[in-house]
């Protein structure tokens, strides 16, 4: 994140805050978990992955999903993977508002 323009940490900071709140809520942990414990890592299409420490949980049981509805909000939803359950997320946005 280092080399990061202001903007982009700034953007790329409250987007893995989100997506690691959303696990801790998914898991029920609340802040009981520091949230130092949680990372998130992005592949080469940007898409992000969860790392955790084995005593904490199998990262591979769960799934993120993230939308950013504007470019000042970040959206994450993580859900534990079932056993031969598909996942679909739809996303419904609003039209906007004529001018």
């Amino acid at each position: 994140m280092d080399s990061l323009s202001e903007s982009a940490w700034k953007a790329r900071f409250f987007r893995l805050w989100t997506l690691k709140e959303a696990y801790l809520k998914a898991r029920g942990f609340g802040f009981y978990l520091s949230i130092e414990q949680v990372r998130i890592t992005f592949d080469n299409s940007d898409a992000p992955s969860l790392e955790l420490g084995a005593e904490i949980d199998d990262a591979r049981g769960w799934h993120l999903f993230e939308s950013r509805p504007d470019a000042e909000h970040f959206v994450a939803v993580v859900v534990e993977r079932g056993q031969g359950v598909g996942l679909r997320v739809l996303e419904f946005r609003s039209p906007s508002p004529a001018t």
